[in-house]
């Protein structure tokens, strides 16, 4: 994990896997970052080989943390993790940029360098509950 601070501002690169080795110290860095007064982070995971429900537990959390003080949580990921989010119905925690996305034209969009779409209304309060649940 690396990571980069700006005022207000944090930018996280995953690579390698998110597992049950992994999750505590990547969760315990979330909420170290929430608890420091991180308003925005970026979490990049186009690097990221694996991700358990850990590590989107840990993710989710940090999100509901910032939306609450109207923050936001940022995830830079390819579909097959952007569809996680989806089928975990957490994407609404987030701002999704998915990396195969593509504009009107049909032409790829790099949205790691685009401008961030409008942030989704308040989530709904079931996808933490059904993500720590399992129902």
């Amino acid at each position: 994990m690396d990571i980069e601070y700006d005022v207000r501002s944090i930018v996280l690169w995953l690579s390698g896997e998110l597992d049950a080795l992994s999750v505590p110290v990547f969760a315990a860095a979330l909420v170290a970052l929430a608890e420091q007064g991180a308003r925005v982070v970026t979490i990049d995971l186009t690097n990221l080989r694996f991700c358990n429900i850990g590590g989107l537990r840990a993710m989710a959390e940090l999100a509901a943390r910032l939306n609450d003080v109207d923050g936001r949580v940022e995830v830079v990921a390819p579909s097959i993790l952007t569809r996680m989010l989806e089928l975990g119905d957490l994407r609404s925690l987030f701002v999704v940029h998915d990396l195969e996305a593509s504009d009107a034209s049909g032409a790829a969009v790099d949205l790691r360098t685009a401008a961030p779409g409008p942030r989704s209304s308040r989530p709904r309060a079931s996808s933490l509950h059904r993500l720590s649940s399992g129902t």
